[in-house]
């Protein structure tokens, strides 16, 4: 498993993320505080909302995967 700590920022920023959740074969989940929701889902990402920090979890063990989809929304490391 890989957990990150993720900022959308925007809309366009959750376009982009959806788009890369999308592609994941793996489980894909954000979770703020106590609410953990599918990441592939746009409702639920349109639902967290923007300018917050959340965790990214994907049941994977390929970090590097990780790192190339969502590099870009990463704050604060591993």
């Amino acid at each position: 498993m890989v957990k990150a700590y993720i900022q959308l920022e925007s809309y366009d920023d959750v376009m982009k993320f959806h788009k890369a959740a999308s592609t994941c074969r793996y489980d894909l989940k954000i979770q703020k505080d106590a609410d953990v929701i599918n990441a592939k889902s746009l409702m639920g990402l349109l639902c967290v909302g923007t300018g917050r920090i959340i965790s990214l979890i994907a049941k994977c063990n390929d970090r590097g995967d990780v790192i190339n989809k969502f590099g870009d929304f990463i704050v604060n490391g591993f």
